[in-house]
């Protein structure tokens, strides 16, 4: 997959894709083709895990701009499940809110169907 990335950018003429960015919790890096490496990378960029004030602030911040109410429990239970990893912070975020969110004005519950098993 990543080798048709590589010539869709190589072939830019005649093709949508002009840059493309791998976010992940493994390193593009490692990767071994046979004709070379797939991606000119100078170096992989480490995200760091946010930490649990960090995604109570995150949260916050989504419930000032959209009037949204979350149960503090609903984001004390995200950090304790994905220990802060950013992209499951946000993915997780967009589900709450898009998916299962049973609308602007009731609260996101732990007991939502998202979170009954968390």
């Amino acid at each position: 997959m990543v080798a048709q990335f590589r010539e869709l950018y190589l072939d830019r003429k005649n093709n949508w894709l002009h840059g493309l960015a791998l976010v992940g919790v493994r390193a593009v890096l490692g990767i071994e083709s046979q004709r070379g490496p797939p991606f000119n990378i100078q170096r992989s960029l480490n995200v760091p895990n946010l930490s649990q004030d960090e995604v109570k602030e995150l949260y916050q911040q989504y419930q000032d701009e959209s009037g949204q109410v979350i149960e503090p429990g609903v984001v004390d239970a995200i950090y304790e499940n994905i220990r802060g990893q950013p992209g499951l912070v946000s993915w997780f975020g967009e589900l709450l809110t898009e998916k299962y969110n049973p609308g602007a004005d009731k609260t996101l519950r732990q007991k939502s169907r998202l979170l009954r098993n968390f």
